[in-house]
């Protein structure tokens, strides 16, 4: 079942919006990660791990909406 055109973009402007948040996300775990890796924290390693996992989501949408985009 293909999507109507206005469907598609509405689809693209909420994988952009989640695109955004993850990425605000990404540098307040960055922030985090950056005070704990000077403070020695051995809790640095588990943000590190969260800040790329959401470093990898936001490349995965971003992966997803411009093929999506490039197909239309």
């Amino acid at each position: 079942m293909a999507l109507t055109p206005e469907a598609l973009l509405e689809a693209n402007r909420e994988f952009r919006e989640i695109k955004h948040v993850l990425s605000e996300g990404e540098i307040v775990v960055r922030e985090m990660e950056e005070a704990l890796l000077a403070a020695g924290s051995a809790a640095a390693r588990y943000v590190t791990k969260l800040r790329k996992d959401l470093t990898n989501d936001v490349n995965y949408i971003l992966l997803k909406v411009n093929a999506g985009s490039a197909t239309r």
